[in-house]
């Protein structure tokens, strides 16, 4: 599985402009791939949060030939999550 992380906006687009795209490999079945997993991130995106002057993520999830693509509010993330972006 191939996650690949892009920041958007903050205020005036300083946050976002500073961060360049980061991308990672994960096996399946890690605490990592689990928590990126399509149907996780889809769990995530109900209900949009207001990102007004916030931060965004446009996470790009590679597996098994599948590419899905997430824009989320960093409101809407749980802190393991973003926690799990730092680390990428």
């Amino acid at each position: 599985m191939i996650i690949r992380i892009e920041s958007m906006g903050g205020f005036a687009g300083i946050a976002a402009a500073a961060a360049p795209p980061r991308r990672v490999e994960v096996p399946d079945g890690s605490d990592m791939a689990h928590a990126f997993a399509p149907e996780a991130l889809d769990r995530i995106a109900t209900g949009r949060g207001d990102c007004t002057d916030g931060i965004s993520y446009r996470i790009t999830v590679i597996r098994q030939g599948d590419e899905r693509c997430f824009e989320l509010p960093e409101s809407r993330l749980p802190p393991e999550l973003l926690d799990m972006i730092d680390r990428i």
